[in-house]
């Protein structure tokens, strides 16, 4: 195996290890899966989005649509063709 590959594989496994301890290990070390439970809730912190606070309604303004289209309808027809 390449030294190079070695290190490689060596680094990204601590990392990994890392980011799990941190999800779950901290600020205790868990001793159990109810322990484990309660830290990884503490670690995630949830977006806006996630939490249910954001709520949006998009609207159609059809007679605006309707106003607008028929308007470029009418321009075209009354525009004379270009040769």
């Amino acid at each position: 195996m390449n030294p190079n590959l070695k290190w490689r594989v060596v680094f990204i496994a601590l990392i990994i290890l890392g980011c799990i301890y941190g999800l779950i290990g901290v600020p205790t070390f868990p001793t159990s899966l109810a322990q484990i439970k309660d830290n990884f809730s503490h670690q995630i912190k949830l977006g806006l989005d996630l939490q249910g606070g954001t709520h949006l309604i998009l609207q159609v303004q059809t007679q605006e649509a309707i106003t607008q289209e028929t308007d470029q309808t009418v321009d075209r027809l009354t525009t004379p063709p270009r040769c």
